[in-house]
């Protein structure tokens, strides 16, 4: 016997249409934009220690940055030396789109206008989207995988 969910859910995924969202998860997509809404604000301010709170301590790797791999034992000491080649960053999001994956995570795909300036005054700015996977932990709220890349300035 199929459980109860397939048998709810099958139909509306032969016809195309999503099950109803659960309760949570509003409350979930609230959560989760506002760590990367608070992860893209520490990033202006250029205070990488403030995101390495929310990076588990790990081997593995927890972000690809323009198809760069940064560790997650790696990644203060990483955007710190970025940041110190800098005068002045900026990352703001135009939109964004969170699939919950469950109770306790979710993947916010998110589209940013970016800008800096280099410590010798050369500036730079484009449009990049990134995709993060933030997970309730043990240790609370991390941020345990993305990627960044940009955009064809076509799309």
């Amino acid at each position: 016997m199929l459980p109860k969910f397939v048998l709810t859910a099958l139909p509306l995924l032969l016809l195309g249409a999503a099950p109803p969202p659960a309760a949570g998860d509003a409350e979930l997509e609230k959560t989760v934009v506002a760590l990367a809404k608070e992860m893209a604000a520490n990033a202006t301010a250029m205070h990488p220690e403030l995101n390495a709170k929310l990076i588990p301590e790990t081997d593995k790797v927890v972000y690809v940055s323009n198809g760069y791999p940064i560790r997650g034992r790696d990644y203060l000491k990483t955007l710190r030396e970025s940041y110190a080649a800098r005068k002045s960053q900026s990352q703001v999001w135009t939109r964004w789109e969170v699939t919950p994956i469950g109770r306790d995570a979710a993947v916010f795909t998110g589209w940013a206008t970016m800008s800096e300036e280099s410590s010798a005054g050369e500036k730079r700015s484009g449009h990049y989207i990134f995709t993060e996977v933030f997970a309730r932990t043990s240790g609370g709220w991390k941020r345990v995988i993305a990627q960044k890349a940009k955009l064809d300035e076509d799309d």
